[in-house]
């Protein structure tokens, strides 16, 4: 495991989310501290990066608010 920030992932990684930027929203779109997130899409040019959540919604999430996230990559045998 590697600790990492979220918009330095490349597509279909998988993380876990160590700690977040304060945006109440994220809570509400089923992200928290410990969710595991895989990264789906990244946009050029500093655009959203799409995450799916474990309940398999797809969230577009801004770059500066991503760029923010703290996060553990988790490898294949992480994975439950």
């Amino acid at each position: 495991m590697k600790s990492r920030g979220l918009c330095d992932l490349p597509c279909e990684a998988r993380c876990r989310v160590k700690s977040l930027p304060v945006c109440p929203l994220l809570e509400g779109l089923g992200i928290h501290i410990g969710s595991e997130l895989c990264i789906k899409h990244k946009s050029p040019w500093r655009g959203p990066v799409v995450v799916q959540t474990r309940g398999r919604r797809e969230v577009a999430i801004d770059y500066a608010i991503a760029s923010e996230f703290g996060i553990e990559e988790l490898n294949s045998d992480d994975m439950p």
